[in-house]
Parts: structure tokens; C-alpha cells; sequence
């Protein structure tokens, strides 16, 4: 991983004089010649803390990416991060390749010390320097838990709950919205939640068992992996690595390198309770990393035929061929949760019923032959391992869940996860003596 990041440091290097890609993380990327600078603080400055902010102000010469009708931003660099000066180039005049967020997207920077001098104006946007955030010696302790996106803060709750966790839920958005964890080991899980969602919403492959590696299979008290597989992770014809290429780049992965020999083992804790979880500030996911949804983002009508002509549309036409690779990736990664003893329940999500007639299998191109490959390929994991169990809760949109349990035409919503949820807690204990 280290010469992961080394690449990308190299690659950020190369665009400050010119723009080629996206940053992973940047919402927005321009080019723009500074006018103004605030005097940066040095580490002295900001004990007992470790970190320091110094504010710029820059014209917009172009913009190459994202949305900005402003002439002019601000942007606040790291002066000091772990408690060590950065330098900050100070030239009036001098254009940067400015790789950009915006500033009020992490509450955490706004406890950070600044340096303020520029005139105050309310109107001039404010971002966060990401390429510069990116190429610091130490990550900054305000972004200790940035992972980019709202994975965050299921990882928020994660450092908060590793000593006592016994079930982590993976997957990708299928199950960060489909399986809700509050359910598992009753009574005990409703107060002191022992049960997490950690599935990140947009996932591939390889992220996915890259946060079973790096983050599940270390926990001390971990039984239990209930992974949610989607046959698009197993799509040659689908490169879809931009979440992990932001996750890669984020400051809490590189925090987490930077520091693994402090983070682990995990130490032993007092039980973290539901009221413990609250000053976490964590606003879109429970306490337990459940991302359920109420509402049914679906046309609102009556008509079956509308609705129905609008999920076909959503399942366009199939393009799909097996990735050898991707699947060898993943039957390792569950080989390694059996060798350490944590039981793996595998199951497929259900889509929504109108997938009994559309061209594809899921909205991700997956074709109906694709989908029924990796249910037979699942069931022989079944058959040989003895501590992996499958089970195939769409069958081919020949299940029992309602229309009205779907948030869309490939993810449940709350009604249809609290239900196919109750169906996997039954079905986990029925696997418990095993």
C-alpha cells in the first residue's frame, strides 16, 4: 500500500503545473493565480495542538472540473499537520493546479486553527486544499476520520465499536441499504451495538475485501460476516474503481497506514452503548451503519404499467463476462474470515419483481446468465466450505417481496431490509451450531 500511495503522491505532483485527471476526492479543479495571502502559523503557534490552516485567495483562471461561477475563491492550505510545518508556497502571482472541496464539508476543519489576514467577505466560496491535503508527511488529526463520502461515517462508528463488534454486514449499496444489522444477537445489539454495517455504498470488488482485510478481519470479537454479492462485481465489462481510488486517497486510509502499529491490536474497552454513539454526530446512517430508506424512489403511481416501463428502462441492455480474477480475489478473502473461524453468510439481494422480464438482471448490465453463474458459483462455496453457507434471496425476481418494498428497482427500502433482514437472523441461527 505504501507504494500505492507513493504513486499517487507522484501522480499529484505531476498535475500541479497542468491538469490531466480528477483528483479521487476533488469536487471541484481549477487553475488559479493567487492574490493574497494570511501569515501561516508555525507549531509553536498552535500548541498544545497539531495542526494549523492558512487561508489564500486565488483567481479563477479556468475551471477544468466541477461547478464554480465564482471570479475569485479562497482556499485554506496546511501549515502545520502532526505537528510539523508544511511549507506553503506564498508567491502573488503564481498559478496552481488546485485540487478542491468545499470547505464546510467536513465539520472537523472548523476546529482546526487558521490564519485569517484576507478582508472578510461572505460571499467568496471557501474549499479545502485535497491535493495538498494529500501530500503532507502526517494526515492531519481533524481528518482522522475522512475517508471521503459518507463512509466516514460508518467508519466514524466503526473505531468507536471495534473492541466489541461479533458481525460486520459487507457488500456494496445493496446492503448499506438492504440489511439492517440492529437486528442481530437480541437483546444484547439493541443497547450495545455489536453488529455493524460497513458495506460502502458503490464498492467494487476489491474495496470491499480490502475493508474485510484491513479493518473486519482484525477485530478481536468478530464471528460473523453476512456479505451481500452483486454479480457486477464480478463484471469484466464494468470498471467502476472510483470509489476506490477516492478511498485509497483519503487522509483516514492514510492515517490508518501511517499508523497501523499504534491502531492495532484493538484495545479492550468499556461497552460502547447507543447513547455513548450519539456525540459521534453521525447523521446519516444508525448506529449500527444502517442507511435504510423509507420513501420508494420509483415513479409515484398506481399504474403498474408505468412503473413497470420505467424499471425496464433502468435494466438496460446486459453486457457481461466473467472476471476470473475479481472472483479469486473475493473466494480468498472468505477462505481467510474461515481460517480465523468468523462464519460467512453469502446471499444475493433481491431486486425488484419486474426483473423476471427485463433484459438484464440488475441495472448494472449483469445478464440473467451472468446472474444465475454466480448463484451456482456461490452454491459451490456453499458445498465446500464449512464455515460459508449461501443462500439466494431473489431468485431470479421469483421471491416473495412486494413492490412496495423497494426503494428502487435494485435496492430495498426500510420495510423490505428490516424483513429480508429478519429472514437472515433466522437463517444465521440456524448455522450457529455448526
Amino acid at each position: 500500500m505504501i507504494a500505492t500511495r507513493l504513486a499517487f503522491v507522484l501522480f499529484l505532483l505531476a498535475i500541479q503545473g497542468c491538469r490531466e485527471e480528477r483528483v479521487p476526492g476533488a469536487e471541484l479543479q481549477v487553475l488559479g493565480e493567487r492574490t493574497a495571502v494570511s501569515k501561516a502559523k508555525k507549531p509553536m503557534d498552535v500548541v498544545p495542538y497539531d495542526d494549523a490552516l492558512v487561508w489564500h485567495e486565488y483567481e479563477v483562471k479556468r475551471v477544468w472540473f466541477g461547478d464554480c461561477k465564482a471570479e475569485k475563491i479562497r482556499v485554506a492550505h496546511w501549515s502545520v499537520a502532526g505537528a510539523k510545518e508544511v511549507p506553503v508556497d506564498e508567491e502573488l502571482g503564481g498559478e496552481l493546479a488546485l485540487s478542491l472541496r468545499p470547505f464546510e464539508a467536513n465539520s472537523a476543519l472548523q476546529e482546526v486553527a487558521q490564519s485569517d489576514d484576507l478582508a472578510f467577505d461572505e460571499e467568496v466560496p471557501r474549499f479545502i486544499d485535497l491535493g495538498q491535503t494529500l501530500r503532507v508527511d502526517k494526515t492531519p488529526k481533524s481528518l482522522r476520520l475522512d475517508y471521503s463520502g459518507l463512509f466516514s461515517e460508518q467508519m466514524t462508528l466503526y473505531w468507536k465499536l471495534r473492541s466489541q463488534l461479533r458481525l460486520v454486514a459487507m457488500g456494496n449499496s445493496l446492503v448499506t441499504k438492504g440489511i439492517e444489522t440492529r437486528q442481530f444477537f437480541s437483546p444484547e445489539n439493541e443497547r450495545t451495538p455489536v453488529a455493524l454495517n460497513l458495506a460502502p455504498a458503490g464498492a467494487n470488488n476489491t474495496l470491499q475485501c480490502l475493508i474485510v482485510r484491513e479493518y473486519v478481519l482484525p477485530l478481536p470479537k468478530v464471528e460473523w460476516v453476512v456479505w451481500g454479492v452483486s454479480p457486477r462485481a464480478f463484471n469484466a465489462e464494468r470498471e467502476d474503481t472510483m470509489k476506490l481510488e477516492v478511498f485509497l486517497a483519503s487522509p483516514g486510509w492514510n492515517y490508518d497506514q501511517e499508523n497501523e502499529n499504534k491502531l492495532w491490536p484493538a484495545p479492550a474497552t468499556a461497552p460502547v452503548t447507543v447513547e455513548d454513539l450519539a456525540s459521534l454526530k453521525v447523521t446519516r446512517f444508525d448506529a449500527w451503519g444502517w442507511e435504510g430508506r423509507d420513501q420508494i424512489a420509483l415513479p409515484s403511481t398506481s399504474d403498474a404499467e408505468t412503473r413497470r416501463a420505467f424499471i425496464t428502462k433502468e435494466f438496460k441492455e446486459p453486457d457481461f463476462s466473467w472476471e476470473e480474477d475479481r472472483w479469486r480475489e473475493f473466494v480468498e478473502t472468505v477462505r481467510a474470515l474461515n481460517a480465523k473461524g468468523v462464519k460467512v453468510l453469502l446471499l444475493t439481494t433481491p431486486m425488484h419483481p419486474v426483473v423476471k422480464e427485463t433484459a438484464a438482471a440488475d441495472p448494472d448490465w449483469t445478464s440473467h446468465e451472468g446472474m444465475a453463474q454466480l448463484v451456482k458459483r456461490l452454491e459451490g462455496l456453499d458445498q465446500e466450505l464449512s464455515r460459508s453457507w449461501y443462500r439466494d434471496y431473489n431468485l431470479a425476481g421469483h421471491h416473495a417481496f412486494t413492490p412496495d418494498e423497494f426503494y428502487d428497482a435494485d435496492h430495498m427500502n426500510r420495510a423490505g431490509a428490516v424483513r429480508l433482514t429478519q429472514q437472515i437472523a433466522a437463517w444465521m441461527a440456524t448455522c450457529e451450531g455448526k
